[in-house]
């Protein structure tokens, strides 16, 4: 996805490459950072917004930060 290569070994890549990588082709799309939610609202969107604090992956303070933010 990231590369675009089917032969791509996982073995061959540098984490910290890999990682910058990933983030260059996907963050926009993937990462729900964006706090402008007018044109979400405009289509008549409505947003739930939930996180338990006993999340291990994703500290809860960044769902606070976005709430916020929003």
């Amino acid at each position: 996805m990231v590369y675009e290569k089917a032969d791509w070994n996982y073995k061959d890549a540098s984490v910290d490459q890999a990682m910058k990588a990933a983030d260059e082709k996907t963050a926009h799309s993937l990462n729900a950072t964006e706090t402008n939610l007018a044109p979400f609202k405009a289509h008549g969107g409505k947003l739930i917004l939930y996180h338990g604090w006993n999340d291990p992956a994703i500290s809860a303070i960044n769902t606070v930060n976005y709430y916020n933010g929003v």
